[in-house]
Parts: structure tokens; sequence; C-alpha cells
């Protein structure tokens, strides 16, 4: 994974990001480990609390937030990344 902070240095201006295939991969690969990690520290608080199984990876976040783990306001960000 390319540090997001390197990444942030290379770039001088958001239309030099958007001409390259490559800095929008890299970007996005370090999106899709973030919202993998999420899922998997979420399974993991399900499992330790004893939750209801989730049947996919959005009902992680709903079961999450409906035992206050999260907060509702977080599913709407959440939930279309999952």
């Amino acid at each position: 994974m390319y540090p997001p902070q390197k990444l942030a240095q290379k770039l001088s201006s958001f239309e030099q990001y958007v001409s390259s295939q490559d800095y929008i991969d890299i970007a996005e690969r370090n999106i899709q480990v973030a919202i993998e990690s999420c899922l998997d520290i979420g399974k993991i608080l399900i499992t330790e609390n004893d939750l209801q199984e989730p049947a996919d990876n959005k009902g992680v976040f709903i079961i999450l937030a409906e035992a206050g783990i999260i907060s509702k306001e977080s599913l709407s960000f959440l939930i279309p990344s999952a």
C-alpha cells in the first residue's frame, strides 16, 4: 500500500491527480484496504459482543450502529462503502 501522505506530497493539484491513472489507482486501493479493515474490525466486534451475525458487509455496519458501537450518522457513508 502506498502511504497516503507520500501520494499527497507528490501532487500539486486535483487536476494532476485526476490526470494520472496511476494516482487514481493508488488512492482507490488505499481506500479499499481501509474499508476492508473497517469490516474486519467490525466482524471482530460483533463476535466479541455476541451480536447477530450480519447477512452481508452492509449488515456489519448496521449491527454495530444498532448496538451503539458506532453512530447511526456514520451509516450514511459506511453503508455505500460496503
